[in-house]
């Protein structure tokens, strides 16, 4: 079925809001337009204009702010019915670095169209679109080995897997040069001709590329100066008055006019065409031959694609697998990360060498404990703090274009790092347990209670991340860990500070981390410890638990380091789906 958007009186106001007052900007002023089926179709305007507004807006990437009408043939916008047969391609390519094009293809397409195509048919696919794409001989190439070319040609391509019938293209040639950017207006044009509506901002096109579109929408300042086909464009102005020389490029004449090069035109020109309303230089609709050369108008979309999208299941288990391919290609990172526990956990050994069962060392003990849980948060924290900043781009993109859903690309994001933490986690506390010579019937317990707290640090680093971009993310820890840190119990006891306070160590969750290993190491009435010395004074772990405070009941800590765990994980995907929402 082929897709006409038309849109009338379209406004959309940006609002910002400052401490004292409330700003707001029409960006679009009443517009009016139709972007039909069959036709290659462009928005031009000066930067300002207000071209990826447009888009964004027809695409219902933007909502808020946003009055007056948009129909799709004929009938009310209805998101469910028609938000899956659009795809949008933004500016940036925004593609996974280390997945070679064959893998982001096949990671598209068993994502967008989940069973309703066998494994021989999404390979034939794929190599169909790749070969129109010219990009079958890039199959094993890695995506930050492509030119910019190639890279605009396969983010389209990962969107056509699963037939959408309307595309929109932000600035679809930015950053290409005049070649690549012929042959990807063509391909464009080539889709059009199939059936699909085709919409994209573009700058300043050459003659030749200008030639190619069929339908031109200009605007200035937020208003329609011309829409029709771009071989009307010289007429129209001819007819104002406006004589485009024979030599030159009349995209660029129209940009000109559009920047008031030649005095204020803009108002006319809106004016005449009655801010896109005025359809008298649209010329006629393109048309399009099948296989037998017969003309046709119906579109060669496949429905039964986009009806069946994949199920949760059937997503996460892409999404991890895709995950741990982009993980394990970034070998530095895991190195770095196991060879810091390791020489941490030599360093922390080192220092406490076999004092773990020497009464004379009760208190180093107990402080081999808090540094280890503080080592944990570090470096679980630090772990996932890159996560969503870096990839919010890419989520953006794929969330918007139905490859899966927010909750399910969180899912996967904190299942796919488990195996690395609990390794990381693992060789530091083997490494340091048994060379302060601790308990080994104790050693179960205190590895669990280390591993609660990275993977409670890894929700902390979630939450972060998804309030911060990456430099707020690294200013949230320095803030904030050394804070825990404080009110960790070490440095100062609850029962020494002010009642005011008290609340503190409470939602410091290595206070509880804290608490909970030292209990699995000293608590439970452990026996008398060995004395290096004449006297040792805590030889009776007990009586240095009842120093310092320390209530030996773990379920409490556990319990609440169960419920830290689940509130950072949850207020994490909240605020990461709203930041995935807010630009609507």
């Amino acid at each position: 079925m082929s897709l006409d958007i038309k849109f009338e009186n379209l406004v959309y106001c940006a609002r910002s809001f400052s401490l004292f007052q409330k700003d707001e900007k029409n960006i679009l002023k009443g517009i009016s337009g139709e972007f039909r089926a069959n036709e290659l179709s462009a928005i031009m305007g000066p930067s300002g204009s207000g071209k990826s507004t447009l888009l964004n807006v027809l695409s219902e990437y933007m909502t808020n702010g946003v009055t007056g009408s948009i129909t799709i043939n004929g009938e009310k916008w209805n998101n469910k019915r028609y938000k899956k047969k659009f795809a949008y391609i933004m500016q940036e390519e925004n593609l996974h670095a280390v997945l070679t094009v064959k893998e982001a293809m096949r990671f598209s397409i068993k994502l967008k169209t989940g069973n309703s195509m066998t494994e021989k048919e999404q390979q034939k696919k794929i190599l169909s679109i790749l070969e129109t794409l010219k990009l079958d001989n890039k199959l094993n190439t890695y995506a930050q080995y492509l030119s910019g070319g190639q890279q605009k040609r396969l983010s389209i391509a990962l969107e056509l897997v699963d037939d959408p019938q309307v595309l929109f293209l932000d600035e679809c040639t930015t950053g290409l040069d005049s070649v690549s950017s012929t042959q990807c207006i063509q391909f464009l044009k080539k889709l059009a001709m199939e059936g699909r509506t085709i919409i994209c901002t573009i700058h300043t096109p050459s003659a030749l590329m200008f030639e190619m579109f069929d339908h031109i929408y200009a605007l200035a300042n937020g208003n329609c100066i011309f829409q029709g086909a771009s071989f009307n464009v010289v007429l129209f102005l001819k007819e104002l008055g406006l004589v485009c020389p024979s030599t030159y490029n009349p995209a660029d004449f129209l940009l000109e006019i559009a920047n008031n090069d030649y005095g204020s035109q803009n108002e006319r020109l809106t004016k005449v065409i009655e801010n896109g309303k005025n359809e008298f230089y649209r010329g006629q609709p393109c048309i399009t031959l099948n296989n037998n050369n017969e003309l046709k108008l119906s579109s060669t979309h496949d429905e039964t694609l986009n009806e069946q999208p994949s199920s949760f299941v059937y997503q996460l288990a892409l999404l991890v697998l895709r995950n741990y391919k982009i993980s394990h290609r970034n070998v530095t990172l895991i190195i770095i990360r196991l060879v810091i526990s390791s020489i941490v956990g030599l360093m922390v050994g080192g220092m406490y060498l076999n004092i773990g069962n020497d009464g004379v060392h009760t208190f180093h003990n107990f402080k081999y404990i808090f540094v280890s849980e503080f080592f944990l948060l570090y470096i679980s924290y630090y772990s996932q703090q890159t996560a969503f900043p870096l990839e919010l781009p890419i989520i953006k993109r794929e969330v918007f274009n139905r490859w899966y859903t927010s909750s399910v690309y969180y899912v996967a994001l904190s299942l796919t790092d488990i195996p690395m933490t609990i390794i990381s986690t693992s060789i530091y506390l083997a490494i340091t347990y048994f060379m302060t010579n601790q308990p080994l019937d104790r050693a179960v317990a205190f590895f669990a209670v280390g591993l609660l707290t990275s993977f409670v640090s890894q929700g902390f680093g979630h939450f972060a991340s998804s309030l911060f971009d990456l430099q707020g993310t690294l200013t949230f820890a320095a803030v904030f860990l050394p804070l825990y840190g404080i009110f960790s119990g070490i440095f100062i006891l609850v029962k020494d500070t002010h009642w005011i306070f008290h609340w503190i160590f409470q939602i410091s969750f290595i206070k509880h981390s804290l608490d909970a290993a030292a209990t699995t190491i000293l608590g439970w009435n452990r026996d008398k410890m060995d004395c290096s010395d004449n006297y040792c004074h805590y030889q009776l772990p007990k009586k240095f638990l009842k120093t310092i405070d320390l209530n030996e009941n773990i379920t409490i800590s556990i319990r609440a380091l169960v419920i830290f765990l689940i509130v950072f994980r949850v207020t994490a995907f909240l605020i990461m789906n709203y930041r995935l929402k807010r630009s609507k």
